[in-house]
């Protein structure tokens, strides 16, 4: 039996590796740069060949513009960036022994080493890196031997003071960045999970959890409320003779008009393609009709003038459930629809739809 494929997309992997390598380039280049004069202090204070100032100093130079635009470049950025990763916490691992185990610049970067892979990573990938440290320590021994000068002295020490203070204030104000985009792209996908996103308008799931709630205060308190359903007369015509933009723009501009002239209270929603809901709360039928009637107007108004017809039920005692009051309100819609466009069918208290009228207009709203 095939099992579903649980893979990520390529592009949405691609784009996260970018992102990872655009998060970590500034944070690298200060690192390092800072982190070169605690080694070189280290490394000065133990005494070490010339090569190795080179090789630093290209370390340090150089290596983080190479990795940035090695992962940008790389068929699979965020594979190559966490590949940098840890041969950043390997050379971090091999500088311990240049500087002759020096205790406080050797500690400073592997714990800020550290302190990346976990943020990055998590615990699996912060482990990773504490191996990748321990080669490069050992490939470190093998260049320079192992001879232990633990003490730093003033030098090491002042030269430790920026990377200490700097390294950790660029990595919060990384962090806090990276937390604002992230709480505001849950924001957006929280409003795209509530709403429409052509018109604007709340989705059927969140209008059907507050039908919910009207039955349920209904049955309790008696409360009242209206259901409004409608959709716009002849949408194919305008899509067919116009274009799908036009009819598009449409489906705004009834959002823009359905929002405007409801309450804060009411529950404007897109069903889908051009039939629309409205869930009035604490609303009975003069006022549900009241307000059809400023709708129209409204559209009657607009730069483009739009037509809709209205099914319209109240809640009474012999609704159950939301989906017969989504059903009724269906069947006196399509009652319109069939007796002529431009209406509005009322279903009575007598569970006998009452004779089709015009929708109000805006004056005798």
């Amino acid at each position: 039996m095939l099992r579903p494929n649980t893979q990520p997309p390529i592009t949405m992997t691609r784009d996260k590796g970018l992102r990872l390598a655009r998060r970590i380039y500034l944070p690298r280049c200060i690192g390092l740069g800072l982190g070169a004069f605690c080694v070189a202090a280290g490394m000065h204070q133990h005494g070490v060949p010339g090569w190795a100032w080179v090789v630093l100093g290209l370390h340090a130079l150089v290596w983080p513009h190479a990795a940035y635009q090695w992962s940008i470049h790389h068929p699979e950025p965020l594979l190559c960036e966490r590949r940098n990763l840890w041969l950043d916490a390997a050379a971090g691992g091999f500088w311990v022994p240049m500087m002759g185990f020096n205790v406080l610049p050797s500690v400073l970067i592997l714990t800020m080493l550290s302190m990346d892979n976990i943020a990055t990573g998590g615990p699996r990938f912060f482990g990773r890196g504490l191996i990748a440290s321990a080669l490069g320590i050992g490939l470190g021994c093998g260049v320079a031997g192992i001879d232990v000068q633990l003490s730093s002295n003033l030098a090491t020490i002042l030269a430790c003071l920026p990377f200490m203070v700097i390294f950790p204030i660029t990595i919060g104000v990384v962090t806090y960045r990276t937390a604002t985009q992230l709480g505001q792209r849950k924001r957006e996908l929280y409003w795209l999970g509530q709403h429409d996103a052509l018109s604007g308008l709340w989705t059927r799931a969140y209008l059907e959890r507050h039908m919910d709630e009207a039955l349920l205060a209904f049955n309790q308190s008696g409360q009242t409320a209206t259901l409004v359903m409608a959709d716009v007369d002849h949408f194919k015509h305008i899509n067919d003779a116009m274009g799908h933009l036009v009819g598009d723009e449409a489906i705004q501009s009834l959002g823009d008009v359905l929002r405007t002239q409801t309450r804060q209270s009411d529950i404007p929603a897109r069903l889908g393609g051009d039939e629309f809901c409205l869930l009035l709360p604490r609303t009975g039928l003069d006022a549900a009709l009241a307000l059809i009637g400023r709708i129209q107007g409204a559209l009657a108004q607009r730069p483009m003038p739009i037509s809709m017809s209205y099914g319209v039920v109240t809640l009474s005692a012999d609704i159950h459930s939301r989906r017969q009051w989504l059903a009724r309100t269906d069947r006196m819609l399509y009652a319109v629809k069939r007796s002529g466009r431009g209406k509005v069918q009322v279903y009575t208290a007598a569970e006998s739809p009452a004779s089709a009228a015009s929708a109000p207009s805006a004056a005798s709203a």
